[in-house]
């Protein structure tokens, strides 16, 4: 069946097969989500083993997020390929960037504090959440400064859902250590979950005035290119370039913000020069399989994205990317499976809890889509995207809808699509769907009216 899609929300006229903001929508909102979430499993690996000195920390994390402020602008400036032969030109240059801050000396941190609260990573990883809060805590009573252990709870925290504490405990950690690239990033990430970018770009901002290491400012230029500052961000990814010329991160960067500038080929370039150096780095990997769908290439973009999804299953954004994909494509079980485990390591990641309600909705389990809906709406109760799906839902099921009968289903239909128009303002207007849509609720509704009257009738006439 042909689907006409609608040009401001990825809409089809087909009920039966409209995946609403999910698909598209949200396949962009998962690139923007592992601009920050990407850096944590990297750096988790270096506060596992307890390094709090910043120049031991995750490179991987490190270089991600920063390297977007050098070089957008002569990318703009030229052609794609000058843009390209820049980057050929300025990043083989070992050791010609700006050194590490040099940070002052500090007393050690207590050796057993250290080790209880790498056994409390340890035990945080395996699951035993219980066991890694009460070791992070024992940790924290011998030494007020193993930020590790406040990472640990942070982590914890988020796990359980509740990012309010975990903003506090991830806030500790980066005061007891400046530069710490994971407590930075973890902030980031609950800013972008709360829908603050501002917020994220003030974290990476204050740390780049008081702790500038390689790490931080990576992460502050994956901020950038989310605040659309993409030739800032190339500027920062190339000066890291210039001191480790082999750094998938830093080619990670580069692509998200030459995709901010709009220039494909040198997206391509650069995403191919970082996959040659980490075959399954999963932000390159998710570009790259953008880049594959703006192509058409569906069955490569899943491919990329199952490489991903597969390779870092701690990885919630390649979860969020990939289970999106496959709702494009129509596998709806596997989406489910793969965005059910995403939402279950952080419970409140709202455009993957969105994208397990339309994997719901798509498999007709309509009790399991209305819960995350409300849970959604809760969340943010003025997103037009949740009251468009929770429309189409209602069209969708009608009588199968829970505890309605079909003139109920299609009222509350009509009600969630008058709200997303009143939330959505001048761009419901432009949405051509929606006048479709309400026009096929008063059709459908006269209809059911007529029929239970004639049924009444009929009735009356048989008694």
């Amino acid at each position: 069946m042909e689907v006409v899609r609608s040009r401001a929300v990825g809409a089809c006229l087909d009920v039966s097969n409209f995946r609403g903001f999910t698909v598209g929508t949200l396949y962009l909102s998962a690139m923007m989500f592992s601009l920050i979430l990407g850096c944590l499993t990297a750096c988790g690996g270096a506060a596992a083993g307890g390094r709090r000195d910043s120049n031991n920390g995750s490179r991987e994390g490190e270089v991600s997020r920063e390297a977007s402020r050098t070089g957008a602008e002569s990318a703009g400036e030229g052609s794609e390929s000058e843009a390209a032969a820049q980057v050929e030109g300025e990043v083989g240059h070992k050791g010609s960037g700006p050194a590490e801050p040099v940070m002052p000396a500090a007393r050690p941190v207590d050796a057993k504090a250290l080790a209880l609260a790498t056994e409390a990573e340890e035990r945080r990883v395996r699951g035993d959440a219980q066991g890694a809060e009460r070791l992070a805590r024992d940790a924290l009573a011998r030494d007020a400064r193993a930020s590790l252990a406040y990472n640990v709870l942070g982590a914890v925290r988020v796990a359980a859902g509740d990012d309010r504490a975990a903003v506090g405990f991830f806030e500790r950690g980066m005061a007891s250590a400046p530069g710490d690239a994971r407590a930075l990033a973890a902030l980031c990430a609950i800013e972008y979950r709360s829908n603050n970018p501002k917020g994220a770009l003030a974290y990476s901002s204050a740390q780049m005035r008081s702790a500038p290491t390689v790490a931080v400012r990576l992460i502050h230029a994956r901020n950038l290119v989310e605040a659309g500052r993409s030739k800032e961000a190339w500027e920062v990814a190339r000066s890291v370039l210039k001191q480790e010329e082999r750094n998938a991160d830093a080619y990670a960067v580069l692509a998200t913000a030459a995709q901010g500038q709009r220039q494909t080929l040198l997206a391509e370039e650069v995403v191919n020069r970082g996959l040659a150096i980490d075959s399954t780095h999963p932000l390159l990997l998710r570009v790259k399989a953008e880049l594959l769908l703006a192509q058409g290439d569906m069955s490569g973009a899943v491919k990329a994205l199952k490489l991903a999804a597969e390779a870092h299953p701690g990885d919630t954004a390649s979860q969020l990317a990939y289970g999106t994909v496959l709702l494009e494509s129509g596998n709806y079980a596997l989406a489910k499976d793969v965005l059910i485990g995403g939402a279950s390591q952080v419970p409140s990641a709202f455009e993957l809890r969105l994208a397990l309600a339309e994997a719901y909705r798509a498999s007709k389990e309509w009790d399991a889509a209305l819960k995350e809906y409300d849970w959604l709406k809760r969340q943010r109760p003025d997103s037009p995207k949740v009251h468009y799906n929770v429309a189409l839902l209602y069209l969708s099921a009608l009588d199968g809808a829970p505890g309605m009968d079909v003139i109920q289903a299609l009222q509350a239909s009509r009600k969630s699509f008058l709200r997303y128009r009143d939330l959505a303002g001048p761009a419901a207007v432009k949405e051509s769907d929606l006048a479709s849509y309400l026009r096929d609720i008063e059709n459908r509704l006269e209809r059911e009216q007529r029929r239970l009257e004639r049924e009444k009738r009929n009735q009356g006439s048989a008694e």
